[in-house]
């Protein structure tokens, strides 16, 4: 049995709920206890969400720094195995193997879509791309992307 963490951060915006990283979230979240019997995971968030996850929740504080750093101080408390990384951000320090989901590149490929997320988005690739053990892409195009940025 492994014990692996899991970045459940998306599932504490109640303002989206019906669509993007919050539905990606909730229905990883779903599946992962539904077709793995034999491992424990362990759902990280910042406060209760507003579904009942079928994971064991660790509600963890501040929410300053959550992800970078207070996930960090976590996992070397109490390390785990395997970090899944939903939204392909990454905290600091993982001593596991790190699986990262990337949805795509928008705010890199239209930049003024995304005045605000522009300059973190970048940072996050390149973390992603660095320290990942390995990344999940929905498509051929996003991996023919990320292997054009990664050199």
């Amino acid at each position: 049995m492994k014990k692996i963490s899991v970045d459940g951060g998306a599932l504490v915006n109640n303002q989206n709920q019906q669509y993007g990283n919050y539905v990606f979230t909730q229905e990883l979240v779903k599946a992962l206890k539904r077709f793995d019997k034999k491992n424990q995971y362990i759902l990280y968030l910042q406060e209760q969400p507003s579904i009942k996850s079928p994971l064991t929740p660790r509600i963890i504080k501040p929410k300053l720094g959550w992800l970078k750093l207070r996930l960090s101080i976590e996992e070397l408390l109490k390390p785990n195995q395997i970090f899944l990384a939903i939204n392909q951000a990454l905290p600091w320090y993982l001593p596991g193997k790190k699986i990262v989901f990337c949805h795509g590149l928008a705010p890199l490929i239209h930049p003024k879509l995304y005045p605000d997320s522009q300059r973190r988005m970048k940072r996050q690739i390149k973390q992603m791309l660095k320290f990942a053990t390995y990344i999940v892409v929905g498509s051929e195009k996003l991996k023919n992307s990320l292997n054009d940025i990664n050199g």
